[in-house]
């Protein structure tokens, strides 16, 4: 028996010994990490279009309508950064998929969340496509008036507690998809009852502005920048259509027997349960 223990320990140490020697020289094929998808070039011109009409859910490019030549971008070393982007990469299509999904956002109603129970309000907060917990706030702590540069912050995420300042700011978009001025109309801050809370302090009256190689907040509605809010979906189709369904392969639908309801044992009669009474409960869902 003692011969049989020290001839598998062996056997396993000598697997440990050979096993890199032997992957090496293996060939695996998979997905490609999202990091080096990242860095894949794109290779597709693209013709930036406005949106149908300014409204929740939709995938957008903030491009300045003056020379259509900038866009608003979340920096590529550091995701709380926003910059400025070459509209050209994109549309040339010398860019990468990067370079892509780092200029697109997606506005969301306030009041998103609460549909069930609330109305849209037409405001929105604008959410990084790559971060999208994440959400634009003014660079500047809680209960300040007005902030002269933005920041992207976790909004929602497990980890948001572990910011110094939990924030975002709520926008009004004042004219068309064509010809939008981004107008930072109010702020809410994480209080201590660990509840989002609107900060009565915040001013109004600022607006986004995007030049050459700066974004920032202005309080002259003059120095605002007129945006086109370009569709993204035509660069990257990032949408789920409503009644649609995803099978790029055309793969034949598979029908499946309905399952059986569960049965009470005591009187074997049908006895679904309802989620709330269940065991997989949760308040984190």
């Amino acid at each position: 028996m003692r011969n049989v223990i020290k001839l598998l320990s062996m056997t396993f140490i000598m697997a440990v010994f050979l096993l890199p020697a032997i992957s090496v020289g293996m060939d695996v094929y998979g997905p490609k990490p999202f990091d080096q998808i990242l860095e894949s070039n794109l290779n597709k011109t693209w013709t930036p279009s406005p949106i149908s009409s300014i409204q929740n859910r939709e995938h957008v490019i903030l491009i300045d309508a003056a020379t259509s030549s900038f866009c608003l971008k979340v920096n590529e070393s550091d995701p709380s950064l926003l910059e400025v982007g070459d509209v050209s990469v994109l549309t040339a299509g010398t860019g990468t998929y990067g370079n892509a999904m780092r200029s697109m956002f997606q506005l969301l109603d306030l009041n998103t969340s609460e549909l069930s129970t609330e109305d849209l309000t037409n405001t929105y907060t604008i959410h990084p496509w790559l971060g999208s917990y994440s959400a634009i706030d003014a660079n500047t702590s809680s209960g300040s008036q007005s902030g002269s540069s933005i920041t992207v912050r976790d909004k929602n995420s497990f980890y948001m507690l572990e910011q110094e300042t939990i924030a975002f700011l709520v926008f009004t978009m004042t004219g068309t998809s064509t010809s939008t001025k981004v107008k930072a109309t109010s702020r809410y801050f994480y209080n201590t009852e660990l509840q989002y809370e609107l900060d009565a302090n915040w001013s109004s009256n600022q607006w986004l502005k995007i030049e050459s190689n700066s974004v920032s907040l202005t309080n002259i509605e003059s120095e605002a920048t007129e945006f086109i809010l370009a569709d993204a979906k035509d660069l990257i189709n990032v949408e789920m259509v409503v009644g649609s369904d995803f099978n790029p392969q055309a793969t034949t639908w598979q029908t499946n027997s309905f399952a059986n309801w569960p049965l009470d044992p005591q009187t074997g009669e049908e006895s679904p349960w309802d989620y709330d009474d269940s065991s997989i409960f949760s308040d984190h869902f």
